[in-house]
């Protein structure tokens, strides 16, 4: 596993071209958020697909989706992106 996320490739977006929105780019997640999220679903719901974005932009987002659509998934994974990517610069104190 990589220590420092300068090591790792960038990111990783299950297939999908880099997201531009209002002119910002953005890559969805970190490889090792991307492989464990493509080793248990086939592809991201639409309501994560349109959501991501704008919840790493940190906006306020509103996701209205039926019921095991992965809404909490969609703004829980950009959580966890981000708490990893701390982890793995060194900035994310253990304890």
């Amino acid at each position: 596993m990589w220590r420092n996320i300068n090591e790792a490739p960038r990111a990783c977006s299950f297939g999908a071209k880099l997201v531009i929105i209002d002119g910002m780019s953005w890559e969805p997640f970190h490889p090792i958020i991307a492989e464990w999220f493509a080793a248990r679903f086939s592809e991201p719901t639409e309501p994560q697909r349109l959501g991501w974005p704008h919840i790493a932009a940190e906006r306020h987002t509103l996701i209205a989706a039926p019921t095991g659509s992965g809404k909490t998934l969609a703004a829980f994974l950009v959580c966890l992106d981000r708490l990893l990517r701390q982890w793995l610069d060194g900035q994310l104190a253990d304890g």
